[in-house]
């Protein structure tokens, strides 16, 4: 049978809602809120099962359902405060003895009251169970600012939603009032429409307790037959209502347990979605982080090549480099050398001096060296790398043999005085001539002076005493004094040798 029922909630922000979500869920669409950036998503197969129409309504027009976001984000996007209400919702029961098109008529009929009363917008749905025998009722979102249609833009609020201060100012019914009277027209137009199928039908928005159908007093008599099991007019009439009211109950119970059911499908295909499109973006994450792996292990792999490339490369350089300055340091005598130019007998000579030499290579450049590397010989020149008599002496046994008797002395004071000493002291060397004029007249001096010694040198202890009191002092040693000063005169300015 029908029964009145009208539920009527307001939209609010303060309570996590929004009009863009709720008439998204009411009519199964789509939307995105543009203001949140939030997609409100209740399209699916699964969920789309029990909506059974939806519309858009103002006055006497019916809007384009692809207006619905623009709209209801509208809507959002007229209010600033974070408690703002954004909508005002109407839950009715429909009757199920009228048809599915009757009961179309039936909620545009009351769509059209309200916006005609409130100069609103009203985007309305009709939910069913898939089979038709659930608890079929309409859910009415209507703006709380009026509505342009040809602009689609919203202006001031609606009467219902002021305050009683501003109702009263404005000789306008209280909220409460205003409620009453909507629930007052939705009575009469659900009447009109079950008198119009035919149906010897009623219902009332009256309160339980003041409708014709409130439970009457028994009385003793009446209470009396009952307990005998006797049926009474007053009894039967309160069973009826008793029934009627426990359907009502058990269709509301029913009509919450859907709901709850049907929030909770959402909830879970929520989820769902959520969940993979998460696993979408994980998965082009992985991609692309793969890929900029692969990438960098490749410009890694080009880098470190590059890297090996320039080092082999700066490494030969170095080679190179190393070996054009050994030869070079070769090829230029030492600080201490002797230089001529002539042919030699090294092996025979190290023989003599029980040494031994070994042939070097850099590159192309060839020289010989002595055990303990002292000596090196070059084509040019003799190098003396580590002065002492002995190193001398075989140096100047490989230049006489490879340059011959006339050589050049090069190097430190200390070298050029050595050599020059053992050349004058040893009759090996008699016949060496040296090329530079100082050096030569050193060597002359110092063989001079060997031969002074030679020549003054007396065995005095065989003299007999002589008594030289009155001889006058004679020095004997005159020429020989002269000529060492003249020498040590010399040495004292620094001589040197080249060729």
């Amino acid at each position: 049978m029908a029964i009145y029922t009208m539920q009527i909630k307001t939209v609010s922000r303060s309570s996590g809602h929004s009009a863009t979500a709720k008439i998204a869920y009411n009519c199964r669409d789509k939307i995105t809120d543009l203001r949140t950036g939030e997609i409100h998503k209740y399209n699916s197969k699964k969920m789309s099962e029990d909506l059974v129409h939806s519309e858009i309504t103002y006055k006497d027009l019916t809007l384009d359902k692809k207006e619905r976001s623009e709209i209801w984000n509208n809507a959002e996007l007229a209010e600033n405060r974070k408690d703002s209400r954004t909508a005002r919702e109407y839950v009715v029961a429909l009757p199920k003895e009228l048809s599915t098109e009757q009961n179309i008529e039936l909620v545009r009929e009351f769509a059209k009251e309200l916006t005609s009363k409130y100069n609103n917008l009203a985007d309305w749905a009709i939910h069913n169970e898939k089979d038709g025998n659930g608890n079929i009722h309409a859910h009415i979102l209507t703006t709380t600012r009026e509505f342009n249609p040809e602009t689609k833009q919203l202006g001031e609020r609606t009467a219902i939603e002021w305050n009683n201060t501003k109702c009263q100012k404005n000789n306008v019914p209280v909220t409460q009032e205003q409620i009453k009277e909507i629930r007052k027209d939705w009575e009469i137009i659900q009447n009109k429409h079950l008198a119009m199928a035919g149906l010897d039908l009623a219902v009332s928005c009256e309160r339980k307790e003041d409708r014709a159908t409130v439970k009457k007093h028994l009385g003793k008599e009446a209470v009396a037959l009952e307990r005998q099991g006797i049926e009474t007019e007053l009894g039967n009439h309160n069973r009826t209502i008793d029934n009627v009211v426990q359907l009502e109950q058990q269709l509301y119970s029913d009509g919450n347990n859907l709901a709850k059911e049907r929030a909770e499908l959402e909830k879970l295909e929520l989820q769902k979605q959520a969940i993979e499109r998460q696993q979408r973006i994980d998965e082009q994450l992985k991609q692309q982080l793969e890929l900029a792996r692969q990438q960098e292990l490749m410009r890694l792999e080009r880098l470190q090549q590059e890297q090996a490339k320039l080092a082999e490369g700066k490494r030969q350089a170095e080679l190179k480099t190393k070996e054009q300055e050994e030869i070079a340091r070769l090829k230029v005598p030492a600080d201490n050398f002797i230089t001529a130019s002539s042919r030699y007998k090294l092996f025979d000579i190290a023989r003599e001096h029980k040494e031994f030499f070994t042939k070097q290579n850099v590159g192309d450049y060839e020289y010989w060296t002595s055990r303990n590397g002292d000596i090196d010989v070059h084509k040019t020149h003799v190098n003396i790398n580590k002065q002492s008599d002995e190193n001398i002496k075989l140096g100047l046994d490989v230049a006489v043999s490879q340059f011959g008797n006339k050589l050049n002395i090069n190097g430190n004071d200390d070298f050029i005085k050595a050599t020059i000493d053992i050349i004058a002291s040893n009759d090996r060397y008699a016949n060496i001539s040296l090329d530079k004029p100082e050096h030569q007249e050193m060597l002359e001096s110092k063989r001079l002076d060997i031969e002074i010694e030679k020549a003054v040198d007396l065995d005095l202890d065989n003299i007999p005493d002589l008594d030289l009191t009155n001889v006058p002092d004679l020095d004997l040693d005159e020429p020989k004094q002269q000529k060492k000063q003249e020498i040590e005169h010399k040495m004292d300015r620094g001589w040197g040798m080249s060729r």
